[in-house]
């Protein structure tokens, strides 16, 4: 890191983070710690600013922040010999010390790694105690294909608030595209990535859950997603400090090296709007409404 204040910023949102769950969860006797009585779901499915957003929960003295937690079940499992997800996230969050409120994230494609459903992991989740459900989508899936891409290319996954952002670009080829432990087509995974939000929108529709965008919440200030869950679960902002800084800020034309390609690949598809760097679909309603509370 070329700037020193970036020493200073990864020791404040990965490493210290990382040693305190680490000692919390070799001390004997901190597992019968009684665990938090609030306890949260974040879903998304990856460079959608759940980063940023988890660090600024996680400044909340209030909150315990786990972070992927089933990526953390399938390192782990050999471990622990809990063969159950849910059975081992509600274990995690005796992690949080009585703190007021446990929070985690879930990736859809790590609830298909389990084997389960997605239907099938939100009750379970609620069997074990969670009781507040919160979707970040980010609506141009383009963008979070390339901004993956880009990460994986160049091995920079996060950017420090203290330091500007390298240019980078790639080659999406529209017949093969590798995230998330799949190999598809550019369309398949942008049709996958439909599918899980709209699984997600059908399944926690009773359960009254907070339902964010990346392009309203996220990509202008960090901090209005952050007010958001706040008022979501009654209690006032704390006093947090944004840490990151986007990683991709250019165009899409200059993000993908083939761009004329990949224009032609989706026109005429539901996500030709993706393609001309929008922040919403035309004609649809960016989010959800919230019910009243």
């Amino acid at each position: 890191m070329k700037n020193p204040m970036s020493a200073v910023w990864l020791l404040q949102t990965r490493m210290l983070p990382r040693l305190g769950v680490m000692l919390r969860g070799v001390t004997p006797g901190w597992n019968k710690v009684p665990a938090s009585s609030t306890k949260i779901v974040l879903f998304h499915i990856g460079r959608s600013g759940s980063t940023v957003l988890g660090d600024l929960l996680q400044q909340d003295k209030r909150f315990f922040w786990d972070g992927e937690v089933i990526r953390q079940f399938i390192r782990d499992r050999k471990n622990t010999g809990l063969e159950c997800t849910s059975a081992y996230i509600k274990e995690r969050t005796h992690l949080s010390g009585g703190k007021l409120i446990y929070g985690c994230e879930i990736k859809p494609f790590h609830i298909a790694r389990t084997g389960a459903s997605i239907a099938e992991f939100v009750t379970e989740l609620e069997r074990s105690g969670f009781n507040r459900f919160i979707v970040l989508e980010r609506r141009n899936y383009l963008r979070k294909i390339v901004s993956s891409l880009i990460a994986a290319q160049t091995e920079r996954w996060h950017n420090s608030s203290y330091e500007k952002a390298e240019h980078a670009s790639v080659t999406i080829s529209p017949d093969r595209v590798s995230i998330d432990d799949a190999t598809t087509s550019l369309q398949e995974l942008l049709d996958l990535y439909a599918g899980e939000f709209s699984s997600l929108r059908k399944e926690l529709a009773d359960r009254n859950p907070l339902w964010m965008s990346y392009e309203d919440d996220i990509s202008n200030d960090p901090l209005c997603a952050y007010n958001k869950i706040c008022e979501f679960l009654a209690i006032r902002p704390g006093k947090v400090t944004t840490r990151y800084a986007k990683t991709n800020p250019w165009p899409l034309p200059e993000l993908i090296d083939n761009y004329p390609e990949v224009c032609e690949v989706l026109g005429n598809t539901p996500y030709t709007w993706m393609t001309e760097n929008s922040d919403s679909q035309p004609g649809i309603q960016p989010a959800d409404p919230q019910p009243e509370r």
